[in-house]
């Protein structure tokens, strides 16, 4: 039985956390045991990792400089006598490697999800985390990257040797996103819409990088083209500035934020379209959600996503920053039915054969298994 140990910022429900949850639901008991440990508290998504019987310890972290809580870190790793420590982003990377150095223990792996914040040298910032990621990484087993597109970057950018870093994309559940499971969903009756509308969604993190403004600034035109058009963004986060934005642009009473929602294969299914406006993006879950559950997508040409949209017959790339190209697409998937049923079919397809959460759950079984 190898036991690990997970080390996350805390349980909130972003890609990272989310993935982790699904990975250890499906993770081969007989083969394996999983802790979780929170540096900086718990999140919505501690009682999913209960019930998936994972064991969940708080390291009441106050600071990422708390030699308190690496000491209580310490002696947990020391009394479970964990045989893999696995990090999930940079907070959590820096302190599992050094509690792994202190107690000895090896091997480590470190995930990396996305680099947007800390790929650029000339900020200060971004200098920093490459000299604290090339040195502390020395201690890792495997540095994985979710993407090729990150680890191109890892190696280029940050200089880990190329040897150290493995590409394991994440995976979605198919059988949980299946859109013959969820129908037509139930959202637009929800939010009360018209028989005749049209939804276009968004799902992610209200955060920079997410960069949603765009898809307000793209709604007018694809209004002017299609007068049934409505819009959702679901994901947590301060909705004070879209909402101002969109009542800006005289389309507030097209556009509904829901915050987080757990029920995201039903918002999905309720959709006519399905829209990405990220900057940056590793591999991103919610699009292969989308893909999936046969919707048709737009995704900005960024990272992972050209990655996974690799043919125009899987959805639409447009330049990031491009409300007219957005809007253009969207009238495109809208318009045009032929092709809009045949990228259906071929994103879940897609999906199924590549993105599965059982083949990513399959590798990194197989990486635990081979460690040093």
């Amino acid at each position: 039985m190898i036991r690990i140990l997970y080390i996350v910022r805390n349980l909130e429900p972003g890609g990272a956390e989310t993935f982790l949850l699904s990975m250890l639901q499906q993770l081969d008991k007989r083969r394996f045991t999983a802790d979780v440990a929170c540096l900086y508290g718990s999140g919505q998504l501690e009682a999913e990792f209960a019930r998936a019987g994972v064991r969940i310890h708080m390291m009441g972290f106050n600071a990422l400089y708390d030699l308190r809580a690496y000491l209580r870190l310490a002696r947990l790793v020391r009394k479970n006598r964990y045989d893999i420590i696995h990090t999930k982003l940079f907070h959590a990377d820096l302190v599992g490697r050094l509690i792994a150095l202190g107690v000895g223990l090896r091997p480590v792996y470190s995930t990396v999800e996305s680099v947007h914040e800390w790929v650029g040298p000339q900020r200060l910032r971004g200098r920093f985390k490459h000299i604290v990621a090339r040195c502390s990484s020395r201690i890792n087993e495997r540095v994985i990257a979710v993407s090729e597109d990150i680890r191109k970057a890892l190696i280029s950018n940050v200089r880990l040797p190329s040897e150290l870093v493995e590409v394991i994309p994440n995976g979605v559940d198919t059988r949980h996103f299946d859109p013959s499971v969820h129908g037509h969903g139930s959202l637009k009756a929800e939010l009360g819409l018209p028989p005749r509308a049209l939804l276009i969604g968004a799902v992610g993190t209200l955060s920079p990088v997410k960069n949603h403004r765009l898809l307000i600034e793209a709604a007018p035109e694809v209004i002017k083209h299609h007068p049934h058009a409505y819009f959702v963004v679901v994901g947590r986060g301060d909705q004070t500035a879209l909402r101002d934005l969109a009542r800006s642009y005289g389309v507030e009473q097209r556009f509904f934020f829901t915050g987080a929602r757990r029920d995201v294969a039903n918002v999905l299914a309720s959709l006519d379209a399905y829209v990405m406006t990220s900057l940056s993006e590793g591999v991103s879950l919610s699009l292969l959600e989308a893909m999936a559950m046969a919707r048709p997508v737009i995704a900005t040409g960024v990272g992972g996503n050209v990655e996974i949209v690799n043919s125009r017959d899987l959805g639409i790339l447009y330049p990031p920053n491009d409300h007219n190209a957005l809007a253009h697409a969207i009238d495109e998937v809208l318009t045009n039915r032929p092709y809009r049923e045949l990228i259906c079919r071929n994103a879940r397809r897609r999906v199924c054969n590549a993105y599965s959460l059982g083949v990513a759950v399959d590798r990194y079984q197989a990486l635990y298994e081979a460690r040093k």
